[in-house]
C-alpha cells in the first residue's frame, strides 16, 4: 500500500474528529465506515460501529485503536489494495423527518367569526371557531330581499362569499293630478302594501285605483279626468272580491257586490255604488282566528264546548276556554270567554289547583 495515502486518510479521520468533537453532533452509524475499517484492519468479521455526522456529511468518530495503533494498521495494510482516499469520502444530505414534514404541512383551516352583512341578522351565530364545512345562515331584514345564498360556509380557513341584502322597500307613491291617495302617507311601504286614491269631486278614477309595492317599485297609477259621472274600476278589498268580472268604465248609479275568501266575515256594505263619478266606500274582510294547540297546553286550557284542539272562528266570532282536569283559573289571566279582533286571541291562563302565580 502506498503509505502517502495512508497517512492522508489518517490526517483526514483525525481533522474530522476533532470538528465534530467541537460541534457537539451526534454521528450516525454508515455502512461505508464499516467496511473501510475492515480495508484498513484486514478484519471483515470484525464490524464496530463507525459514523458519519448527519449535519457536516464528514467521517466522525472511528475507534480509538485506529490512532493508537498506527504502526499495527501500517503492517497490516502492506498486502491491502486501498482505493484512492477521494473515493472514501462522499457527502450525505439529511433527509426530514416525518414529524418536521408533518408540522411544516399543518395549517389552521377553522374559521373565525362569520362576516357582517349590512341589513341582515345571524340566525345561529356560535361563539368561537368554526370548524370546516360548517355553516350559518342570514336572515334579512324586513323590507329587504336575499341576492344570492343566504348562507355562508367554512371553506380552507375562508368563508364562501356572503349574500347581500337588497332594499325593497318604496318611496311614496307618486302624486296624480286631481287626486290623492286615502289615509296617512308614509316615508318607506313594505313589500305587498297597497294605496288607494281618490280623484277631486266631479272627476273620476280611470285605471286601477289602487297601486302596488314590488320590489321598490309602485304599479301603474290611475288618472283623473272628467267622465260625465263614470267610474272607473271599483276598489279592491282585501281577501275579498267582486261577485262579476270588472269593468274600465260604469256609468253612475252603477252598483257593484263583494264577497270575502272563507272564514273571513264581511264588516260594511256588501256593495258600493258609482256616485258623482266615485265609488262609495268598499267593506272590510275581518281576518279568522285559529285557535293554538300549542299555546292552548302552555296554558293549561281547553275549548269548552268542543273536544277538538283546533277550530277557526270569523272575526267578531267569541271562544269560550276552560281549564284543563287538575289546574285552576288564574286571577290575573283574561277573561275565558274571548273575541276574535283582527286574527288574534287573547288566551287566559290556568294554573294547578292552589297555586297562584
Amino acid at each position: 500500500m502506498n503509505l502517502v495515502k495512508l497517512k492522508e486518510l489518517r490526517q483526514a479521520y483525525q481533522k474530522t474528529k476533532e470538528s465534530n468533537g467541537r460541534s457537539g453532533t451526534e454521528p450516525q452509524t454508515c455502512r461505508f465506515y464499516v467496511e473501510l475499517h475492515a480495508i484498513l484492519v484486514g478484519a471483515t468479521t470484525t464490524t464496530p460501529p463507525l459514523s458519519v455526522d448527519s449535519d457536516d456529511g464528514v467521517l466522525s468518530a472511528m475507534p480509538e485503536d485506529f490512532v493508537d495503533g498506527e504502526d499495527e494498521l501500517e503492517e497490516s495494510t502492506q498486502h491491502t489494495v486501498l482505493p484512492d482516499s477521494q473515493d472514501l469520502f462522499i457527502t450525505l444530505t439529511e433527509i426530514p423527518s416525518q414529524h418536521n414534514q408533518a408540522r411544516e404541512g399543518t395549517s389552521d383551516v377553522t374559521c373565525g367569526a362569520p362576516p357582517e352583512v349590512s341589513n341582515a341578522i345571524i340566525v345561529n351565530n356560535e361563539e368561537g371557531r368554526y370548524l370546516p364545512g360548517a355553516r350559518v345562515q342570514y336572515k334579512c331584514q324586513e323590507g329587504f330581499e336575499s341576492m344570492g345564498l343566504n348562507e355562508v360556509t367554512c371553506e380552507d380557513g375562508e368563508w364562501s362569499q356572503p349574500p347581500t341584502c337588497q332594499d325593497m322597500r318604496c318611496a311614496p307613491p307618486p302624486e296624480i293630478p286631481d287626486g290623492r291617495i286615502r289615509g296617512a302617507k308614509q316615508q318607506r311601504y313594505l313589500p305587498g302594501d297597497i294605496v288607494r286614491y281618490q280623484c277631486s269631486q266631479g272627476l273620476s278614477l280611470f285605471g286601477f285605483p289602487t297601486v302596488k309595492c314590488k320590489e321598490g317599485k309602485w304599479s301603474v297609477s290611475p288618472v283623473c279626468k272628467e267622465a260625465a259621472g263614470q267610474c272607473g274600476y271599483p276598489p279592491a278589498v282585501d281577501n275579498g272580491d267582486i261577485m262579476v268580472f270588472p269593468q274600465k268604465e260604469y256609468e253612475p248609479g252603477s252598483k257593484v257586490e263583494y264577497k270575502c275568501q272563507h272564514f273571513y266575515r264581511m264588516n260594511g256594505s256588501a256593495s258600493v255604488s258609482c256616485e258623482s263619478g266615485q265609488w262609495t266606500d268598499p267593506p272590510v274582510c275581518l281576518e279568522p282566528c285559529t285557535t293554538s294547540p300549542e299555546v292552548m297546553e302552555k296554558n293549561n286550557i281547553r275549548l269548552r264546548w268542543r273536544t277538538e284542539m283546533k277550530l277557526y272562528s270569523e272575526g267578531g266570532d267569541f271562544i269560550e276556554f276552560d281549564c284543563k282536569n287538575g289546574y285552576a283559573s288564574n286571577p290575573p289571566s283574561s277573561a275565558f270567554r274571548v273575541q276574535c279582533v283582527e286574527g288574534k286571541l287573547a288566551y287566559p291562563k290556568c294554573k294547578k289547583s292552589g297555586t297562584y302565580e
